[in-house]
Formats: C-alpha cells, sequence, structure tokens
C-alpha cells in the first residue's frame, strides 16, 4: 500500500522514482508546490521544487533560476543539491527534452516570505 507522503507526491503530479520518500507540502513557489521529502540515498530531509516547462518562456525562466541559485554559495541562501528529471533521472544539460524539472534543495523551517511578514529584520 502507498504511504501518505507518496499519495501526497502523486496527487501534485511529482515523479522522482523511489529514492525520495515522506514527501509533505511546504508552500507554493512561483513554478507551483514545493514538497519536503527525505533523500534516503543521502539520507537528510530536502525541500524539491517542481518546475513544468510547458513553453520558451518557462523554459527561459527555469534555466535562469537554475543558473543563478547553483552560483550562489552563501550561509543565508539555500543550496541545491541537484537538478532532477521526471523519475529522478540525471537531467546531464539536456533540460530542453523534459516537460519538467525538480531542484532538490537544502531544507529550511522556514522561508524569507514568513520572516519579513513577523517584521523588520536585524
Amino acid at each position: 500500500m502507498a504511504e501518505k507522503g507518496d499519495c501526497i507526491a502523486s496527487v501534485y503530479g511529482y515523479d522522482l522514482g523511489g529514492r525520495f520518500i515522506d514527501f509533505q507540502p511546504l508552500g507554493f513557489g512561483v513554478n507551483g508546490l514545493v514538497l519536503s521529502a527525505t533523500d534516503s540515498r543521502a539520507c537528510r530531509k530536502v525541500a524539491v521544487k517542481k518546475i513544468v516547462l510547458s513553453d520558451a518562456r518557462s523554459m527561459k525562466h527555469a534555466l535562469r533560476e537554475i543558473k543563478i541559485i547553483r552560483r550562489l554559495d552563501h550561509d543565508n541562501i539555500v543550496k541545491v543539491y541537484e537538478v532532477l528529471g521526471p523519475k529522478g533521472s540525471d537531467l546531464q544539460g539536456e533540460l530542453f527534452k523534459f516537460s519538467v524539472a525538480y531542484i532538490v534543495q537544502e531544507y529550511m523551517e522556514t522561508d524569507l516570505a514568513c520572516l519579513l511578514e513577523q517584521g523588520t529584520l536585524t
């Protein structure tokens, strides 16, 4: 029987194979729902953002986001562990061949929007 987390992933169209388990909704990004999951290979909790690549514009935005966030290396910015294709496949630099990509990032308890809602940052 499928676990609850796997059902959540299926409902939202996440197709990452069996490597990621225990999916839970985290919030909405510009491109859709972000789920938390456990990476069974690396034994860590991660955030997984699904990006639908439906047209040239969405492809351009996805490439821009991936390139920028992969180059940023700072303690206050979430790290990107990897970018995967359908069924958790390696993209091997060929993002244009797929209709969806998954950005696997460092999991954080909160996001910048929630922090800003609490008041001025010190």
